[in-house]
């Protein structure tokens, strides 16, 4: 007999790893499966939020938060509200919904993530340090977290003196894209190869 309850988590669980990965459009078609099976499963429609911003997909991230408004996760609400608010470039509103969220579900890795990557867009580097490490203690294969606190490490190894002013992010830039300008990397060429081992560029 055919679970669709049990199908959804399935495909749920696929689609946050596929996340965590870094594997963001596989993120969304597994995460959408899930939702089609189970409409009313909040945290995946919290999770297709933060895949669509990553994956510059706004129409599709504007969308799932609105549905998110109609269930009863008042955690998945704030998480969903939280990526929205950093997608259109509001990083202290994105802050105030995440640590909500965050209050409600303290062990939840995808909220950690979201608000450390918030601290990161204001420049409080300690902050976000401390809260991506914990994003990553709840969940070991978050490659996403991993890279973002590699790089951070990276960038405050440079002295305060010298380090190159991050660039003001904007609703274009996915979460997991680093800020700084590659183009200027090559004052720090101990810097510069890791940053372009670890993003691409």
């Amino acid at each position: 007999m055919f679970d669709r309850s049990r199908q959804a988590t399935d495909f749920y669980n696929d689609g946050a790893r596929c996340l965590r990965m870094g594997q963001f459009a596989e993120a969304i078609t597994m995460l959408q499966i899930s939702i089609s099976l189970n409409p009313e499963k909040p945290d995946a429609f919290a999770a297709l939020c933060l895949a669509a911003h990553e994956d510059s997909q706004h129409d599709l991230l504007y969308a799932s938060v609105m549905r998110l408004f109609d269930l009863p996760d008042r955690a998945a609400v704030q998480r969903g509200t939280a990526v929205n608010y950093y997608d259109s470039g509001f990083y202290l509103e994105a802050v105030t919904c995440a640590l909500e969220s965050l209050t409600i579900r303290p062990d939840e890795a995808l909220g950690n993530y979201i608000l450390g990557r918030s601290y990161l867009a204001l420049n409080m580097f300690a902050e976000a340090e401390r809260v991506l490490g914990r994003a990553l203690e709840l969940a070991p294969d978050f490659k996403v977290v991993e890279s973002h606190l590699t790089w951070l490490k990276t960038y405050l190894s440079i002295p305060e003196c010298e380090r190159i002013p991050l660039l003001e992010t904007d609703r274009s830039v996915p979460m997991h894209q680093h800020p700084l300008d590659i183009r200027e990397m090559e004052k720090y060429p101990f810097a510069a190869d890791s940053l372009k081992d670890l993003f691409g560029k």
